[in-house]
């Protein structure tokens, strides 16, 4: 946590004090489940306090990278198999903040 603390001339004072990540933060990536032709929502964990902009998701089946504002996306997979799946969360400075990876079997 930092703490900056002002004064005034007349004496008055106040301060403010909010939490401050060094490194990357501890992200987690889960799913609700993976079947072929359902759709599967894909959720990013321990990002609660930080202040993101953007979460870009890679896939490994071809589908092009997308950003979401929000920390869940849904996808639908066509075949069977291993997908592999990455989440890169973005700060609002633009900088790279945390990274998840999952691998799940669609069967």
């Amino acid at each position: 946590t930092a703490t900056a603390t002002a004064s005034d001339a007349a004496g008055g004072s106040g301060s403010l004090s909010t939490t401050v990540f060094v490194g990357a933060l501890p992200v987690t990536l889960s799913n609700s489940g993976s079947t072929p032709g359902a759709p599967v929502t894909f959720t990013v964990g321990g990002t609660t306090n930080a202040q993101v902009s953007r979460y870009n998701w890679n896939w490994d089946d071809g589908t092009a990278p997308y950003d979401t504002s929000g920390p869940s996306t849904t996808k639908t997979f066509t075949t069977r198999g291993q997908k592999t799946i990455r989440v890169d969360v973005f700060g609002v400075g633009c900088a790279k903040i945390g990274t998840a990876t999952l691998v799940i079997n669609v069967t």
